[in-house]
């Protein structure tokens, strides 16, 4: 593989795994689905 397409396969594993996860967890959090203390201190 060259470096190109190395940083584009990296690019789309990150994208995917920490940016759409992290919004995810956060509209769940939002809507008030997830019900951990740490959770609720976002949505009071």
């Amino acid at each position: 593989m060259r470096d190109k397409e190395l940083l584009d396969v990296f690019g789309e594993i990150l994208i995917k795994k920490v940016r759409d996860e992290a919004i995810e967890q956060w509209e769940k959090t939002t809507q008030g689905e997830l019900k951990s203390p740490e959770s609720q201190r976002y949505i009071n």
